[in-house]
């Protein structure tokens, strides 16, 4: 327990004089404050050297440099046409199947292959075979419109 509390309190006097501690507010010269902010803001995996196991003399004569830490890049998403796109592209299309979902929702499947979930429950879907309609409003929701039947809103599945 002793020994955990001064292993700290050295870890927090080495900590408290170092650079990255300092006030670069107090720097007068321009890229003196900027280097002293760069010191502050650098990666400490970039400043520590990495521990390394001797098991020669020689090995551990010679240390090993501290290299920069790289940040992993982004993985892109592979591109998908968005909801707005597909509707712009075909608004029309024939109900091939109609998959009851829960809580009242339906999943309806067009011919070529677009999938719209409903939004909100409705009592009985549109029919299998039924020509429809898809529109989309200024603030982006997604109406299906289907002859003799109110429109109902509905979200893109999948294509």
């Amino acid at each position: 327990m002793i020994a955990s509390v001064m292993i700290e309190l050295l870890a927090l006097a080495a900590v408290a004089g170092s650079p990255q501690t300092r006030d670069c507010r107090a720097i007068a010269d321009q890229s003196s404050r900027l280097a002293c902010y760069d010191a502050r803001e650098a990666s400490p995996l970039a400043t520590v050297p990495p521990v390394a196991a001797a098991t020669t003399p020689q090995a551990a004569a010679a240390p090993t440099p501290a290299l920069p830490v790289a940040a992993a890049a982004p993985v892109p998403a592979a591109a998908s046409p968005s909801a707005a796109t597909l509707v712009r592209a075909d608004p029309t299309g024939k109900i091939t199947s109609v998959v009851p979902l829960r809580h009242g929702l339906f999943r309806l499947t067009f011919d070529d292959g677009r999938a719209f979930d409903t939004a909100s429950n409705v009592a009985a879907p549109p029919l299998v075979g039924a020509s429809v309609t898809l529109r989309r409003t200024l603030i982006g929701t997604t109406f299906l419109d289907a002859p003799g039947r109110s429109p109902m809103a509905v979200r893109f599945a999948r294509n």
